[in-house]
């Protein structure tokens, strides 16, 4: 309370630093004589050793400049008669405490404790008077790092085995940054000395790290990934550090090098053309910048597909029993409910790439149309959250995510589900698919249905900021958002729209205006059992554009509540998204499929090339975040035929008999298990 003489966490910070850089850059004594003064004050009003006023990582990101300024006015708190309350404080109130024992498994809150308090721990530890001391406390807080540098379970805090980082239960890129970057300075003080981070945590860290550089184009990611942050996130300079600083503490690859090359390679990407010292460096060793990602990378902790080629990203993004549809705050992302509800997000080339230079601004956005999505079509009062503080809506359905086929091309399937909530509609149901090949998108809706008889369903197409490029014409079905990406209906009423759009802020509610064009599929009102099918090239060339408008080289094979199905003559790919269980009349390989799998194949010259999927993290308990682990699913296939496998798998066994084949796959965290057929 301001008004009434209060100081909040900030103003010590800001009093205590000023008057250390005062004290040692100026020699002033008068700033030396506040620090102390501060310091005294601080511990009178409760910032000291023992104390009770709350936990001490969310303090964390008030204090930071408190530890940094200690470490430069270290000398002068060792003559001082305010010494030792000091040293207590500082140890205290960074939890160093907790790293004389290795990290506790299961532990939850860590990428706000790297981020805030790993550094405050470092000075904490490093600026003990006594060395005996200051050698056990960097072993002891060395020790701790490694020991959490380790794939943590269920939804609480961490770094998922997919690569994927958590906060507040979910998968957070916003909370990403920051704690890497902190990690990977605190590997780049102990590296090359017996203080050193473990290869393994190190390695934990780097699958972090190029999860954030495949979900991120060049430096951003997609607003589904975006939490209670819409249209901000991104790297920022010390996140991109951490990839080269990583890269100087070891080679993690099987080659053995000095250094990790890839890591320093994909440093090299994201500077952009920047140069600093590190970059000259690792130049001077030959290492030339990698290229961008590409690809079909799965996220099922976060429900989510990437899906990369040729500098162009697409984020798909949905939410189950498991995993949340979004972060909604008091006073931020108020209207973000529709952020997975089928999102898929173009971000195409541009250097450097951002949501903003891909035409998706915060100023005049419809909140109900984020592209892809089958959403209600509400007003902002009803679309607003209807909870007084946090929401994070989860669905009453396990299937939702992706799979992938050699790490190339993929699937994104979900039964789309609303909750029973205030100005929600209880019973909007939908099974929504997108087929990923090449530069493809292939969607498909069906079961679609609804009770709102007020407000339209719709999915939508594309939603951009108007650069007057987009072909809204309908000529043949075919629209162009105006970057670089064609849009086919081939089933659905289609509406456009160009021009002024009035929004709301999604921190204050203010009006926001902005001139955008967007197509949709309008399903009415109160559908019942409806669907669409649409294909999008991205960035086609002249050629291919023509080609496809004679030719759209796929097949829908099945669209309805059992399954999506698609063949596709370009990559020679068989993919299916298996609602129900699935028993096809005429498929060339699939006797049966069990429910809620993915399956991807393809022909090779003398193989079958085969993924299998259940993107359900199979999470025992329901809660805001849950320790308990990602358990395994058995999911059991019959094919047309007698096959055998090439290589052995673990998570695969074989039955051959009578014409058939069964086979028997362990799925776990939601990560596809992929296997190579030969014929009998």
């Amino acid at each position: 309370n301001r008004k009434a003489g209060e100081m909040s966490w900030n103003d010590l910070e800001t009093m205590l630093a000023g008057f250390a850089y005062d004290a040692y850059f100026n020699r002033s004594e008068e700033a030396l004589n506040n620090y102390f003064t501060v310091w005294d004050y601080a511990m009178n009003q409760g910032f000291a050793y023992g104390s009770g006023m709350g936990t001490n990582h969310h303090y964390g990101y008030q204090v930071r400049k408190i530890y940094t300024t200690a470490w430069l006015m270290r000398e002068h708190i060792y003559n001082h008669a305010l010494k030792d309350d000091i040293l207590n404080t500082l140890e205290f109130w960074s939890a160093l405490p907790e790293t004389r024992l290795t990290y506790q498994y299961g532990r939850d809150e860590l990428l706000d404790t790297w981020h805030t308090l790993l550094m405050a721990k470092t000075i904490a530890a490093m600026i003990q008077p006594d060395i005996h001391q200051r050698d056990r406390a960097i072993r002891g807080l060395s020790r701790w790092v490694s020991s959490s540098l380790t794939f943590t379970p269920g939804t609480i805090g961490g770094i998922k085995v997919d690569g994927t980082t958590f906060h507040h239960g979910g998968f957070y890129p916003a909370y990403t940054t920051g704690a890497l970057a902190t990690l990977g300075q605190y590997c780049a003080f102990t590296g090359g000395t017996e203080y050193g981070v473990s290869r393994e945590g190190r390695q934990v860290l780097k699958s972090a790290l190029e999860a954030m550089r495949n979900y991120s184009n060049l430096h951003e990611w997609g607003t589904g990934i975006g939490g209670r942050h819409p249209f901000r996130g991104s790297m920022k300079k010390d996140d991109i550090e951490a990839f080269g600083l990583l890269a100087l503490a070891g080679d993690l690859s099987k080659a053995d090098q000095e250094l990790d090359q890839g890591l320093a390679a994909d440093y090299l990407r994201l500077l952009h053309d920047k140069t600093t010292e590190l970059s000259t460096f690792f130049q001077s060793k030959g290492i030339k910048a990698a290229k961008a990602p590409e690809g079909f990378f799965v996220y099922n902790y976060g429900a989510a597909g990437v899906f990369r080629r040729d500098n162009w990203m697409v984020t798909l993004k949905g939410y189950n029993t498991d995993v949340w549809s979004s972060e909604i705050y008091t006073k931020d992302n108020r209207y973000g409910r529709y952020q997975s509800y089928g999102s898929v997000q173009i971000m195409g080339k541009s250097a450097p790439n951002s949501r903003r230079v891909n035409g998706f601004t915060e100023e005049g956005w419809n909140w109900n149309r984020l592209p892809g999505t089958t959403t209600i079509h509400l007003p902002f009062e009803l679309l607003d959250s209807p909870l007084p503080g946090t929401m994070m809506a989860h669905s009453k359905e396990n299937f939702a995510g992706s799979s992938s086929l050699e790490g190339q091309n993929g699937v994104f399937a979900m039964k789309l589900m609303e909750r029973n909530f205030k100005n929600f509609t209880a019973d909007f149901v939908a099974r929504k698919s997108v087929f990923c090949l090449g530069n493809r998108l292939i969607f498909l809706g069906s079961d679609i249905s609804n009770s709102n008889a007020e407000y339209p369903t719709e999915t939508t197409l594309f939603q951009t900021v108007d650069n007057k490029k987009a072909i809204l014409d309908m000529d043949g079905f075919w629209l162009h958002d105006g970057y670089d990406n064609y849009y086919h209906v081939v089933e659905g009423n289609c509406k456009v729209n160009c021009g002024e759009q009035i929004s709301r802020h999604e921190k204050t509610r203010q009006e926001t205006r902005g001139a955008f064009a967007s197509a949709w599929i309008d399903h009415a009102h109160s559908p019942q059992k409806q669907g669409y099918e649409y294909m999008v090239l991205i960035q086609p060339v002249k050629e291919q554009l023509a080609a496809f408008q004679v030719d759209k080289a796929y097949q829908v094979l099945r669209r309805d509540s059992v399954a999506h199905v698609v063949y596709d003559s370009l990559t020679d790919i068989y993919a299916y998204a298996a609602f129900e269980c699935y028993r096809p009349d005429n498929d060339p390989l699939i006797a049966e499929l069990p429910e809620e799998t993915i399956v991807i194949w393809r022909k090779g010259e003398t193989d079958i090339i085969m993924s299998v999927c259940d993107p359900n993290l199979n999470i025992e308990e329901k809660a805001y975040t849950t320790r308990q682990p990602s358990r395994p699913i058995q999911k059991t296939i019959r094919l047309k035929g007698e096959y055998d496998l090439e290589n052995g798998s673990d998570n695969v066994s074989l039955t051959s008999h009578s014409g058939n084949t069964e086979i028997v796959i362990q799925c776990q965290h939601g990560q596809p298990v992929e296997f190579v057929l030969k014929h009998i």
